[in-house]
């Protein structure tokens, strides 16, 4: 490795991952940040503005920096023993019913990036120089090491039990199942003339341009998922050695998928429309659509998506269905793209989408600053937009309205739109501080008194308000 490359310091990073039916996993996101959040965040753990590698389809996943190796380890040890986050997990199996070997819901809390360690230096037995020994508390995803690969821009690469790991002079980055490797369990390394990186799994042969992970199984032709060598021949074929025989690859000719958008969900469908606008109370937004090959079964299919204005990076998925939640308002551009089994791309979709502010919304806001004071809701939150709307659902009415609320919530200007929206908001509003007026004389202050019921002023009604 050159020495004189950047050393700036690379920070260790954790990632906490849940299995979660792939259809479920917007709604497991509102879960995490009810249930899960706080008590991570007891044990120091505060996810990171960090957005990680696309996971494969059913994984949700949150970043967290650390100060070392050790302490990964270290608070995912007291986690397991802390009361609260075994209630949690318990709560979260029973709704989204999906269990691991203790039977409940499948996760894992482990190194996603470390700088590499310093290793271990021994002396020789014999001979000259030294051996500087890395392993798992180095950086490595595992002790047992079964292959490993220098790549044409001089990353080492090394296959162990517990997926690939990647050296490049600085720190360790470290692939596994969960990031779209076939299996773990990683046998054989090649890099192709195209310099996509081949892996041998247990699970199939996976192949890696950088971006999307593509694995080849028996069911695309490969005589057993367990493949244990791979090499690249003069003709430009992949032979790969298996446990049921040895299988030439040579990939056919070039011809892209096609990608096609089927409809968006929101308010209703929308099918063929390349712009549309949707009002932000509609919560859910949901994008349908699916890629077709030839050569490529269309569950094997990988698709590239991501909400432009919205989305940092592209996303990974096998679903042919993606959901956003509460998008505030603004404009956007779904863009999506398909790949098939040797990582051709089709062509990107797109369609354009403006979220508007809510007309009801709209109307509460001119209601609020159309008064003498120009107080205003100040916010976008979806709490706040319920409150919103139940405000003007009920100033169309006759009932009678209680407010509650703590001070400084906004009591005050929610019962002025409330007002402002009624059909009396031509006649006054009247505030009173009950609070200020004693005990005793809240009901002549209200509803008024005879005159002379407190001291004898002669006769007639005295008007409350």
């Amino acid at each position: 490795m050159n020495p004189t490359l950047d050393r700036t310091p690379v920070p260790t990073l954790a990632r906490l991952s849940f299995w979660v039916p792939s259809e479920r996993l917007a709604e497991f996101k509102i879960a995490y940040e009810e249930k899960v959040a706080s008590v991570l965040k007891r044990h120091g753990l505060v996810a990171s503005s960090e957005r990680g590698r696309s996971t494969v389809e059913g994984v949700f996943s949150r970043i967290f920096e650390v100060e070392t190796l050790a302490e990964v380890a270290e608070k995912e040890m007291r986690l397991r023993a802390d009361p609260a986050w075994q209630g949690v997990l318990q709560i979260l199996t029973k709704a989204f019913h999906t269990d691991g070997s203790d039977g409940l819901i499948r996760y894992r809390l482990g190194v996603y990036v470390t700088p590499a360690g310093p290793g271990k230096v021994v002396p020789a037995g014999h001979g000259r120089g030294h051996w500087r020994t890395y392993d798992r508390v180095d950086g490595l995803a595992d002790n047992w090491v079964r292959s490993g690969y220098q790549d044409r821009e001089g990353n080492l690469w090394f296959g162990t039990e517990s997926g690939v790991s990647r050296y490049d002079g600085h720190h360790w980055t470290t692939f596994t199942a969960k990031d779209g490797l076939g299996d773990n369990r990683v046998q054989a390394i090649l890099q192709d003339r195209e310099g996509h990186l081949w892996f041998g799994t247990w699970g199939g042969v996976s192949r890696y341009d950088g971006k999307i992970f593509q694995t080849l199984t028996r069911q695309d032709g490969l005589p057993s998922n367990s493949v244990w060598s791979i090499f690249q021949d003069r003709d430009g074929d992949i032979w790969i050695g298996t446990t049921d025989g040895v299988t030439r690859y040579r990939p056919p000719a070039s011809a892209p998928p096609l990608m096609f958008m089927d409809g968006v969900v929101a308010d209703r469908r929308y099918k063929g429309e390349a712009t549309l606008e949707v009002s932000s109370w509609v919560r859910l937004i949901a994008f349908e659509f699916h890629g077709t090959s030839l050569k490529t079964r269309l569950e094997a299919i990988v698709y590239q998506y991501r909400l432009e204005g919205y989305d940092e990076d592209w996303k990974t998925t096998r679903e042919r269905r993606v959901e956003y939640w509460d998008l505030p308002p603004g404009a956007y551009t779904f863009q999506v793209r398909a790949f098939d089994r040797d990582l051709v791309s089709s062509d990107t979709v797109s369609v354009r989408l403006t979220v508007v502010l809510d007309q009801r919304i709209q109307a509460l806001t001119e209601a609020l600053s159309g008064g003498r004071r120009s107080s205003e809701f100040v916010g976008n939150s979806e709490a706040l937009r319920r409150v919103q709307v139940q405000l003007l659902e009920v100033a169309r009415t006759d009932m009678t309205v209680l407010i509650l609320g703590e001070t400084g919530t906004g009591k005050g200007i929610a019962a002025r739109a409330v007002h402002g929206l009624s059909k009396r908001r031509a006649g006054p509003l009247i505030q009173v501080n009950c609070g200020a007026i004693p005990e005793g004389l809240v009901e002549s202050e209200l509803f008024g008194h005879e005159r002379g019921a407190f001291r004898p002023l002669g006769s007639g009604h005295i008007p409350g308000l």
